[in-house]
């Protein structure tokens, strides 16, 4: 089991839009740690949603379609070209009717999207024939009609992620445009008449991506935590989040040992608003659980800044802390300890490989600019020794070390209407 178990890339830790590293159903062959074999991978997917409400306690209807062609050039092995476009949707207490489903359209043509994205549009009547995703509540056949009519404005970005490891290398670059829009949908044997949405949205995302090398282990995968940058703009300024961690798993199949999660970390910030006064801020935490035929407990604590030690290389680390009922917790933990006090002594040594991600960031949308990069390195192959309260000796468990930088620069103010759109 790898230590460092939190699956988030550094790009979507940078790209506050998430978007950057969706990945196209043409990369779903990937070989072992998730990562395609070498060779390049190219996809278009275009979406639009609609949504007849934007509050859930009222009635609904919701529509997503999502999809395009892609093509997958391995390196020494065949291309392959798909064209899969995904359609979902849900009917909330509309008419007396309530149900969703989930299908692929047997003729990909029936959804379109324009290049301007100022129209799209959805014809197709799904019936049994249709490869399910989720099925379908709702009797067929169902015929949906939906017309989109772009409203502005347009937002544009480009993303650019890079990451390596054990002589491994992937590259990945992101292009993608979306549109606020109205749209008229009908679903007919379903619900009768049509109906219109000012909550509606069309996009169009080109991704290229190349891969060499030999496709690595799995202890090139993993992410490390932290706040990230969320998915909002973030105001005029430049701004940094930072973190280092350390973390350690004791799973034995010994039932005379206890099993235990710890991750010592240390998350910084720093915040220059434009107009505005800078702040920074600095937080050492340990989440520890464990549970035991004699131990369970388990939280978030605050903790000494000395106590928590880690090389900038990633290759060793150290936490000598003492936890207690009265610690400060953190993340709204509600922490509980087996005994008063409980003392913590760690030790890790990193031995590799060492995975190195880093990416860069373009988002525009009217006059409002936002840049974002970020670096994260991962040591997730390495030991950890853990002793501790209640307990003679030490054990021997899995370790893993990793940091991440992430800075954004924002200018100008950015529209309500400029929001991540999907």
């Amino acid at each position: 089991m790898v230590a460092i178990r939190r699956l988030a890339l550094i790009v979507t830790l940078i790209v506050a839009g998430s978007f950057a590293l969706a990945v196209s159903p043409v990369l779903a062959g990937r070989g072992g740690g998730g990562y395609p074999p070498a060779g390049n991978y190219d996809a278009t997917t275009m979406r639009a949603s609609f949504n007849l409400s934007s509050d859930p306690s009222q009635p609904n209807i919701g529509i997503f379609v999502s999809g395009g062609p892609g093509v997958s050039r391995p390196l020494g092995g065949p291309t392959t070209t798909t064209d899969d476009v995904m359609l979902s949707f849900n009917i909330s207490n509309v008419q007396d009717v309530s149900g969703n489903g989930c299908v692929f359209l047997t003729n990909p043509a029936d959804f379109t999207v324009s290049s301007d994205l100022q129209t799209a549009s959805l014809h197709t009547t799904i019936t049994d024939s249709n490869p399910s995703c989720g099925g379908v509540s709702i009797p067929l056949p169902l015929t949906f009609d939906v017309t989109w009519t772009g409203l502005g404005p347009i937002e544009n970005s480009h993303n650019v992620s890079q990451f390596g490891c054990a002589g491994y290398s992937l590259e990945t670059q992101t292009s993608d445009s979306s549109n606020n829009a109205s749209a008229t949908a009908s679903i007919q044997k379903a619900l009768t008449g049509s109906f219109t949405s000012a909550f509606a949205f069309m996009g169009i995302r080109d991704q290229m991506v190349h891969a060499q090398g030999a496709v690595p282990t799995n202890n090139c995968g993993g992410g490390i935590g932290g706040k990230g940058a969320g998915r909002e703009l973030s105001p005029a300024g430049n701004y940094e989040i930072t973190r280092v961690e350390a973390n350690a798993d004791l799973f034995s199949s010994d039932p005379s040992q206890p099993q235990m999660f710890l991750s010592a970390f240390v998350d910084g910030g720093t915040s220059m608003p434009s107009p505005g006064a800078p702040t920074s801020t600095s937080e050492t935490d340990v989440s520890f659980f464990i549970s035991g035929l004699t131990v369970n407990g388990g939280g978030c604590f605050r903790i000494n800044p000395a106590d928590f030690t880690i090389s900038s290389d990633l290759s060793t680390a150290a936490l000598h802390t003492t936890l207690t009922a009265q610690s400060p917790a953190c993340q709204g933990a509600s922490n509980s300890l087996w005994v008063p006090s409980v003392q913590l002594d760690v030790t890790w040594v990193g031995t590799g490989p060492i995975a190195t991600t880093s990416g860069d960031g373009q988002f525009a949308c009217g006059s409002y600019r936002m840049e974002t990069s970020g670096m994260q390195v991962i040591n997730n192959g390495g030991t950890s020794t853990i002793s501790l309260t209640g307990f003679t000796g030490s054990f021997t468990g899995v370790g893993g070390l990793g940091s991440s930088d992430n800075r954004i620069h924002a200018q100008g103010v950015a529209a309500p209407s400029c929001t991540f759109r999907g």
